[in-house]
């Protein structure tokens, strides 16, 4: 269920609520409001059902790009998988349910997404890659109508930790070109060949740049030297994997992406600088 993932959404989701919705000597309020950590857990076990379903329909193409991790996964029947997806999404829905009915519906919708992208929406060309993006920070915004207000900061913080998770999404796909190719996903590198895939990807670190430098009034001067020290650390990786066109370079670069979302989240503690 990658638990790495699941843990770096929960610390990220408690960064936002002690640091950036409320002053961190409101620290005791945030440690003794019980919704909180239901908001934070019910986030936590409709992404982990998430891997799950994922893990589920990409059985195939894992076998051939992961084949050693993906037969240590399948120890758990695929019966299983599917009984603990709708365990996980159940609890989280009643954990929702104990906030308020709206946390409820926005995390039933949630796992219905997940579902969707899954089992549809990946297969698609970019809009699988657009689709995963948007559905890995959504548990972002949980914690936006649990506060009952838009910080525009956060939320443009946010917006642009959506064009690194983009970004991920393509060079992820670079890297399992072979099982796609094979299982006859239309991924990018599969439809338009991976020396496009990588100028496209080179596109959308150009525009990741353009909100970076519209909004500096909202950032103070910590978040902004972060802002720019990543994405100019982004660009070079990208242009690092642009001169090779092996899948094993763009898994080495897809490494350095992971520690850069890791970045961006801890990041989030720059706000109450």
């Amino acid at each position: 269920m990658r638990w790495y993932n699941v843990l770096l959404l929960v610390v990220a989701q408690y960064l936002a609520a002690f640091l950036v919705f409320r002053p961190l000597y409101q620290w005791r309020t945030s440690v003794l409001d019980y919704r909180l950590h239901l908001i934070i857990a019910a986030s936590a076990l409709v992404i982990a059902a998430g891997f799950i379903i994922n893990n589920f329909y990409d059985h195939e193409k894992d076998l051939i790009n992961r084949p050693q991790q993906t037969q240590f996964e399948r120890l758990i029947s695929r019966n299983t998988s599917f009984q603990l997806f709708f365990a996980f999404n159940t609890l989280a829905v009643v954990l929702g349910w104990a906030v308020s009915w709206r946390a409820a519906a926005f995390y039933a919708a949630y796992a219905g997404s997940l579902w969707l992208y899954s089992h549809k929406l990946k297969k698609l060309t970019f809009i699988g890659n657009l689709a995963a993006a948007v559905l890995a920070i959504t548990p972002f915004f949980g914690i936006f109508f649990y506060f009952g207000h838009w910080i525009g900061d956060i939320f443009l913080y946010v917006s642009f930790m959506l064009f690194v998770e983009l970004s991920r999404e393509i060079v992820k796909d670079l890297a399992a070109v072979k099982g796609d190719v094979i299982i006859g996903y239309p991924t990018l590198p599969v439809v338009l060949g991976v020396r496009k895939t990588k100028v496209v990807l080179l596109l959308i670190n150009i525009i990741s740049f353009v909100p970076a430098f519209l909004v500096y009034d909202y950032f103070s001067l910590p978040v902004m030297v972060f802002l720019v020290s990543c994405l100019m650390s982004i660009t070079t990786v990208n242009l690092y994997l642009l001169w090779d066109d092996t899948p094993e370079r763009a898994d080495l670069v897809n490494r350095y992406y992971k520690v850069f979302v890791i970045a961006s989240v801890l990041s989030l503690g720059l706000f109450a600088v």
